[in-house]
């Protein structure tokens, strides 16, 4: 949830920039699956009810008032597309994708995206 607040805050000072989604996908650590001890209490999604349910969870549990919240399909579609198990980080400027962060935790760098938004912002005060 670190990640999440620290993605809350990046959105919140770059909403004028661009916006702003989380795609809620598969469970990373399910109480059923693959899970640390005592780190989650949801179980892996078996129907989409169960999966949008979740990211409720997700959603009263931490401020994302600045994001478009999503929930990937039970396909795993958005999943597929973009690599993000259990999280990651892209930028999609006029459906290309313009940034593409590695696998996270380990490489996921918000930085990186801010650097990546200042510089856009810059090119938009120049026009």
């Amino acid at each position: 949830m670190t990640m999440l607040k620290k993605y809350q805050r990046l959105a919140s000072e770059f909403s004028e920039v661009a916006d702003f989604a989380v795609v809620y996908i598969e469970e990373a650590h399910p109480v059923d699956g693959w899970a640390f001890k005592g780190t989650s209490d949801i179980p892996m999604h078996r129907t989409q009810d169960e999966r949008c349910k979740a990211a409720q969870k997700m959603v009263t549990s931490i401020d994302l008032s600045a994001c478009t919240v999503l929930v990937d399909s039970m396909l795993n579609a958005a999943n597929i597309a973009y690599g993000a198990v259990p999280i990651r980080l892209h930028v999609v400027q006029n459906s290309q994708i313009a940034y593409e962060g590695g696998a996270g935790p380990m490489k996921y760098r918000l930085n990186e995206v801010k650097a990546w938004l200042q510089d856009y912002q810059a090119k938009l005060l120049q026009e």
